[in-house]
């Protein structure tokens, strides 16, 4: 029951400013229950809807290979191939360093043409839980095995070119001293 002030009015109970309260409060709940309402639909709608490309899609060939350091496998890295101008190509290497590219979803192939290349530790997936085997996630790897040297986790530094033949390759073999 809404409350009128005017002159003729010159005192209200305590009752009734109780009541005038309590009003209040119901309506700042029914307000704030329906934006609830509001905000969970939109993030179900929005939350729940198919990933949507955030680029535009590449032309790739199939890509994959070894990375060895030192004539043996190494394990558990990450091998990116970056192209002078199309979007680069990404794979992991597994426990025995073979690794398979890819750009625009993983192992769809890499770009034809010359790559610069970087190289990674990521660790085992298999030792994070929160990976389910595939990929690390927010956790900290153990130290690597094998050490290389920092200048290959950058292609600016790394001074290993990897050409992608047009019609793609599986025999990338990227060895590192």
């Amino acid at each position: 029951m809404p409350v009128v002030f005017s002159s003729s009015v010159t005192a209200i109970s305590a009752d009734e400013l109780r009541e005038v309260e309590k009003e209040k409060n119901m309506r700042g709940l029914k307000v704030s229950a329906r934006l609830r309402l509001l905000l969970v639909t939109v993030w179900g709608v929005v939350g729940c809807a198919p990933a949507q490309p955030t680029g535009k899609i590449v032309a790739t060939v199939p890509a994959k290979g070894v990375l060895l350091y030192q004539g043996k496998p190494l394990p558990f890295h990450s091998v990116l191939l970056a192209p002078e101008k199309d979007r680069s190509a990404i794979g992991m290497t597994d426990k025995d360093g073979q690794f398979v590219l890819g750009t625009n979803r993983p192992n769809d192939g890499a770009v034809p043409g010359s790559h610069r290349v970087a190289i990674n530790y990521v660790g085992n997936p298999e030792d994070d839980p929160m990976s389910k085997g595939l990929v690390r996630i927010g956790t900290t790897p153990p130290p690597p095995k094998v050490k290389i040297d920092k200048k290959y986790q950058s292609p600016d530094t790394s001074g290993v070119v990897v050409e992608i033949p047009p019609g793609g390759t599986d025999a990338i073999q990227i060895e590192l001293k």
